[in-house]
């Protein structure tokens, strides 16, 4: 039973594991490296902090949770966007995320 146990808790805790980086195979036996490259979308203080690892332009545009449109700035590198407090929507190409800046 223990053994059971065991093994169902391995197989919980593998399946919750997301590598960011894959590798793929190619027919004459080099590998690539493919890194996870998304949007990161941090709360600083007085705002957020949007950064972006691939050096893509991306639109991303800041919504008050009314749905109001706040802010849209293109980012292709690093930058801060200065936000009162409160509660926001950040939507990009790629995701949808809800953030507070305190």
């Amino acid at each position: 039973m223990k053994r059971f146990v065991f093994i169902i808790a391995l197989i919980a805790t593998s399946a919750v594991y997301v590598p960011e980086v894959a590798y793929s195979q190619i027919s004459d036996g080099e590998s690539i490296i493919s890194v996870n490259r998304t949007p990161v979308l941090k709360a600083v203080p007085n705002g957020i902090e949007i950064t972006v690892h691939d050096g893509v332009a991306r639109r991303f545009c800041v919504y008050s949770i009314t749905g109001q449109v706040i802010k849209s700035v293109d980012v292709a590198d690093n930058v801060t966007v200065e936000l009162p407090q409160g509660y926001y929507i950040v939507k990009c190409s790629e995701w949808t995320k809800k953030i507070v800046v305190r």
